[in-house]
């Protein structure tokens, strides 16, 4: 049974990942954006915009206040759900 469907035109969601509770998801794509979306009604929360580049991958604690982002290869950034302020970013050495 389909609770919703997320539409996001000209973008390709690219990865996301649920929060522990069920409560919500966070999409991320093409669009260098990532969206925190509620599981209940198919609501957009939250839209993080920062990135200029597709996001890769996305890890949310189980508290869901911590989102950690993979935008290229070799860079990670850590974001505060609440504040939807930057917490750190990390380049990776080859």
């Amino acid at each position: 049974m389909e609770l919703f469907a997320l539409t996001l035109p000209r973008d390709r969601v690219t990865t996301a990942t649920f929060t522990t509770d069920g409560a919500m998801v966070a999409t991320g794509g093409t669009d260098g954006k990532v969206r925190l979306w509620a599981i209940s009604d198919g609501a957009l929360l939250e839209v993080f915009d920062h990135q200029p580049e597709s996001i890769q991958q996305l890890r949310i604690t189980v508290e869901g206040d911590i989102l950690a982002l993979t935008v290229t290869d070799q860079h990670i950034e850590i974001w505060d759900v609440r504040s939807r302020q930057m917490i750190a970013s990390f380049e990776m050495e080859d």
